[in-house]
């Protein structure tokens, strides 16, 4: 029964035209890069007293907006 799903499902994605591995390309590629740009911030001291935009990069963002961009932007790229 389990081969029988699994070959039904992937008539039923053939057939809509959908790649169920798709939604994973976008985030194997962001991830490494904002794990070395957050590494990088908090490892170099010059990168800790900078600014961006209106964020001190020394501490967290205390209004959580940059987040909140990152999973709208993470979502619509998925989606």
């Amino acid at each position: 029964t389990q081969s029988k799903l699994r070959a039904e499902q992937e008539r039923l994605y053939a057939e809509n035209g959908v790649n169920p591995y798709a939604g994973c390309r976008p985030v194997l590629l962001q991830m490494p890069i904002v794990m070395a740009l957050s590494q990088s911030i908090s490892r170099v001291p010059e990168l800790k007293q900078g600014h961006f935009l209106w964020l001190n990069l020394g501490i967290a963002d205390p209004t959580y907006i940059l987040p909140i961009l990152a999973g709208i932007f993470s979502f619509a790229s998925t989606y």
